[in-house]
């Protein structure tokens, strides 16, 4: 594999909002794991909790804002030291909400941008596009993970490329040879999910198990009391990666029933990959990453009640698992990688 420029002998600061132990396997993983075997590369981040290298212990009592105002200073200064510890400035690589208070004023080889979601609007902080914007405006290179984001990121940075999110096929293999009876949803049960249509398909469905899996945040808690009551759904609580295997085994079509607004529509659904791996079709309402993927006996897409529940019906019979197998290949991480490391390239 070719290494570009920019990346040769390099230390790679990769920065986080929490420290990529602390929470299940996604997009950063993936990339961090193939970046860490081209070269040096530490995770970056402040937990109460976790240890490591990178990871910058805070004082308890962050939502006071002089200790928060203390923290923040602690973290640049452990940074810095980091930074000052290298023969060379390092490679700075940030992800999630742009934090440029740590990382602005030091120097640095190069700076890449991840905007993998619509950050303003999944962190309920509309108060941070003005530093999201300067941060796309700065980067060397920007990755977004969906072509609305890409388009946004163009109007900022002339280098701003399309990366969407992958699967490792492999890890998925054994669900991809398991008999196919059930309809799965996994992922974060929160406010961009529409639980009307999970309920409209379990409630004309009723002789077919519904699989539920995913972290519930506050806001959903009620509409997914309510569903599980009925009798053709289970709801497996929050699973490890490790677990989703097992999980998606038995599920032939896996849903994606997102808001289509700007957050919903900006997403790279993991799931939509995961389930082409595990063999399963998917069923997705009209954002722009199900409308990239449709065909028949892969995708669906419906917004309504009444259309998503056909399509559901319809994938169950039309699914294509040598097509899906495809799909999972085109799209692997490695695949992904390669597309980064491309576009690496153009940094001299």
């Amino acid at each position: 594999m070719n290494v570009p420029p920019v990346l040769a002998q390099a230390q790679v600061f990769f920065i986080t909002a929490a420290p990529l132990a602390s929470y299940m396997t996604r997009r950063p993983h993936h990339v961090f794991r193939r970046l860490a075997g081209l070269t040096r590369a530490v995770n970056i981040s402040s937990s109460r909790q976790c240890g490591g290298e990178g990871v910058f212990r805070r004082l308890p009592g962050d939502r006071f804002p002089p200790i928060r105002a203390l923290n923040r200073a602690l973290y640049r200064r452990h940074l810095r030291r980091l930074a000052e510890a290298l023969d060379s400035p390092p490679v700075m690589w940030v992800w999630g909400p742009p934090q440029s208070w740590l990382w602005r004023d030091l120097p640095r080889r190069a700076l890449i941008y991840e905007l993998s979601d619509y950050i303003p609007g999944f962190y309920e902080k509309e108060d941070i596009l003005a530093d999201l914007e300067r941060t796309m405006a700065m980067a060397d290179v920007v990755f977004a993970v969906s072509r609305p984001l890409e388009r946004w990121a163009k109007k900022f940075n002339g280098n701003a490329f399309l990366v969407q999110n992958g699967v490792d096929p492999e890890v998925f293999m054994p669900a991809a040879r398991a008999e196919k009876k059930s309809i799965g949803y996994w992922g974060a049960i929160a406010r961009w999910v529409r639980m009307e249509l999970l309920e409209a398909v379990a409630d004309a469905m009723p002789e077919v198990e519904l699989r539920m899996a995913g972290r519930v945040h506050p806001e959903s808690a009620k509409a997914l009391e309510d569903l599980v009551k009925r009798p053709n759904i289970r709801y497996f609580g929050e699973l490890s990666y490790e677990g989703l295997p097992e999980f998606l085994a038995p599920v032939g079509v896996g849903l994606v029933p997102f808001d289509t607004g700007r957050l919903g529509n900006s997403t790279s659904p993991l799931k939509i990959y995961e389930a082409f791996a595990a063999g399963a079709g998917v069923v997705s309402t009209d954002i722009d990453e199900a409308v990239f993927h449709r065909e028949k006996g892969v995708l669906e897409v419906a917004d309504d009640q009444e259309g998503f529940v056909e399509a559901v019906r319809r994938m169950m019979t039309e699914r294509n698992p040598q097509r899906l197998s495809e799909k999972a290949a085109e799209n692997s991480w490695d695949a992904r990688f390669k597309e980064i490391l491309s576009a690496l390239g153009r940094i001299p």
